[in-house]
């Protein structure tokens, strides 16, 4: 128990009608991960199941964020009905999050993934850290962050032939700049190629929402990223707790939520779009 942060009831049942699992201040539902201060320098976590080792491993840095996004993979794959199938599909998901601390800002990459024996698990590459005045831009963290979930997809690919290089790189990542101004203008330019006849979102009146990401073959997915936190900014008027994007390979998707996170939302997310 961390004060102000996470609380959780285990359930003697892992089906999820017994989860039971809650935070302060949620709704009922079965919510897992509420996040709230973090260091002011940022930390790096990494922990799952990659080719180089033999079983689930974690290192890096312990704090309460990290925990609890581990924890709600976890419970989400314990509570998983999809099976080895889910856990082996191509799934990857780039994601964003905010804390109870303002200017702290998560940024990580969750996939599937297997250790040396082919056993599969989720892999979780995850920062936390001072972002100066990231709540007031957060349309521009897909550019912000572009090039530290570059890092951490590598991290999560690469066949290392040992725990040491993986340790190394993972203290070697980066954390984003707060170059706002200069995003913006890199903004301008990626929305301005888009084609003009692009579909907007509905009005986010829930707390949960999920998009599909179509894009004509001669779009830009980064620009097109780019103008759905533009257009959900102008909608929901709220920095969003958490916000994903990526999926399954066959149908990508954008996963925003203004609530914390449940464990159903797990199970959704390992889905194709179009079933949830």
């Amino acid at each position: 128990m961390y004060q102000g942060q996470l609380s959780v009831y285990r359930p003697r049942s892992h089906s999820p009608a017994a989860a039971g699992l809650t935070w302060p201040g949620a709704a009922a539902g079965g919510a897992v991960l509420g996040l709230g201060r973090a260091a002011g320098s940022w930390q790096w976590h990494l922990s799952g199941k990659h080719p180089v080792a033999k079983d689930f491993f974690a290192i890096g840095d312990k704090n309460p964020v990290a925990e609890a996004f581990a924890q709600w993979i976890r419970l989400g794959t314990e509570q998983n009905a999809g099976g080895r199938a889910m856990l082996t599909a191509n799934c990857s998901w780039r994601f964003w999050a905010k804390t109870g601390s303002r200017q702290t800002l998560v940024c990580g990459v969750m996939r599937n993934s297997c250790d040396f024996m082919g056993r599969p698990y989720p892999l979780l590459v995850m920062g936390s850290g001072a972002l100066d005045s990231w709540e007031e831009n957060w349309e521009l963290l897909p550019l912000a962050c572009e090039g530290l979930w570059n890092q951490m997809e590598q991290l999560a690919t690469k066949n290392y032939q040992g725990l040491d290089r993986l340790k190394e790189d993972l203290r070697m990542l980066r954390p984003p700049q707060a170059r706002w101004q200069e995003l913006q203008r890199q903004s301008a330019e990626l929305l301005a190629a888009l084609p003009g006849d692009l579909p907007a979102p509905a009005a986010a009146a829930q707390d949960a929402l999920f998009l599909p990401l179509r894009c004509a073959d001669h779009c830009d997915p980064l620009a097109l990223i780019i103008r759905l936190h533009r257009v959900l900014k102008e909608k929901i008027r709220v920095v969003p707790n958490t916000l994903f994007v990526g999926g399954p390979l066959e149908q990508p998707g954008f996963a925003l939520f203004t609530r914390p996170l449940s464990i159903a939302d797990f199970a959704r997310m390992w889905q194709p779009l179009t079933t949830i």
